[in-house]
């Protein structure tokens, strides 16, 4: 694919992770975020996640008990609309790992034994496999492909989601990683 191109090493990988991140996204965007129904799951949840994080806020301002009683309720619905929502996008999420899983497979052949990047570091010995796969030697400053282009998707999907308006807001996303004040599982 860009193998062939002479572009410095680390242009290359940069620019398949760019191009793997952006058609795994656009699939994932045909196929599922230009839906009314996803459009309309997304809206409601940010809406119940901002209501639900106002509510809070007012509570700790020692609203009364029936405040309290009603912020559960929400509490509820909101980890329901949640789970519904994730349910929708579990497919966006399939269709990116089943892409993913096939570049790493094309490109670990085209890439094998070539060193990626130097590190001025020897990393800890559980993260060597990871950065050190793929290459022979007994150099572990060295790195693979798979570590660069883990890096570069690390780094380039959540940026390409957000400039593409796919991010939940802050309070939906709070509600995945748990961090809303009084969310409980």
């Amino acid at each position: 694919i860009l193998v062939t191109m002479e572009l410095p090493m680390h242009w290359q990988i940069f620019a398949i992770a760019l191009l793997t991140i952006g058609t795994s996204e656009g699939l994932a965007w045909f196929f599922l975020y230009r839906k009314e129904d996803y459009k309309d799951a997304k809206e409601s949840l940010e809406y119940s996640a901002n209501k639900l994080a106002k509510d809070q806020d007012d509570l700790m301002e020692g609203i009364g008990r029936k405040k309290q009683q009603t912020i559960e309720k929400e509490q509820k619905a909101v980890k329901a609309k949640y789970d519904a929502f994730m349910v929708k996008t579990a497919f966006g999420g399939m269709i990116v790992a089943v892409l993913f899983a096939f570049v790493m497979y094309q490109l670990r052949a085209s890439y094998a034994g070539v060193v990626a990047a130097k590190l001025p570091f020897v990393p800890l010995s559980f993260v060597q496999y990871l950065t050190h796969g793929g290459l022979e030697g007994e150099d572990m400053s060295e790195c693979g492909f798979i570590f660069v282009y883990i890096l570069c998707s690390a780094m380039l999907r959540p940026n390409l989601r957000k400039l593409m308006g796919q991010d939940l807001c802050r309070a939906a996303t709070a509600l995945r990683s748990g961090a809303a004040p009084g969310f409980t599982s």
